[in-house]
């Protein structure tokens, strides 16, 4: 795969198709920055993932083929399967048609056999998978995706909705998706201080992971600093 300087053309409001993001028992999890994804007109596939104990990438990719799916933890046991496609207008259609029942928060006591959209509250823009053979457990639906069918796909977090991702980084880390963004339309760069007191700067790329977990003293003090490196990014 190969290492491109950004800007990365693909990464761009228009081309943001959604995002995952981590869940727990009763919404979002905090402290963190959830993956968005996109695809341009000619499926060129970019997973931006800001943050992850691999560290900060972009995952840039020529072409990339996804599905979603509810599998209650086991890949290897999936209850649900969906294929979006590997093309942006492709996977866009697959979305807007799926046969989702809408509801505004996360059913208390699911019935049958139901695909649920969250429109409002602490799951908002999240997708749950249930049927009698699970016992009506309500199962997030998830993210994978790969370039060959013949390995392991990536295994991605919940899947959110565009508008619902764009709602979460404005409420919770105001102009940090513009920052984001701006990794599409400018060159960046991220300068550090060494362990010998100097200082080197690091121009961005794709297909490289920078500022992983053991790098810090724990998560916490790895998410500050990506979130300070988020904030500084030239718009």
């Amino acid at each position: 795969m190969s290492v491109n300087p950004t800007p990365i053309s693909v990464i761009s409001m228009d081309n943001l198709l959604f995002g995952t993001i981590r869940l727990t028992g009763t919404g979002y999890e905090a402290q963190q920055f959830p993956s968005l994804y996109f695809m341009a007109d000619n499926n060129r596939f970019v997973r931006l993932r800001p943050f992850h104990r691999s560290g900060f990438c972009i995952v840039d990719r020529p072409s990339r083929f996804i599905f979603i799916e509810a599998s209650y933890g086991n890949p290897k046991t999936a209850v649900y399967q969906c294929e979006l496609g590997d093309t942006k207008a492709g996977i866009q259609a697959t979305l807007e048609a799926l046969p989702v029942t809408q509801v505004q928060a996360k059913p208390q006591n699911p019935s049958g056999l139901n695909l649920y959209y969250v429109t409002d509250g602490a799951f908002n823009g999240t997708m749950w998978f249930t049927s009698p053979t699970t016992q009506n457990t309500l199962c997030p639906v998830v993210v994978r995706d790969f370039t060959d069918r013949t390995r392991a796909p990536h295994l991605g977090h919940s899947l959110i909705s565009k508008n619902a991702l764009i709602n979460f980084y404005n409420d919770n880390y105001p102009g940090y998706l513009n920052k984001l963004l701006a990794l599409g339309t400018k060159a960046q760069s991220v300068t550090v201080q060494m362990a010998d007191q100097t200082q080197q700067t690091f121009n961005i790329s794709s297909n490289l992971s920078y500022f992983p977990e053991d790098s810090f003293v724990d998560a916490n003090a790895q998410f500050q600093f990506i979130s300070a490196f988020i904030n500084g990014l030239s718009t």
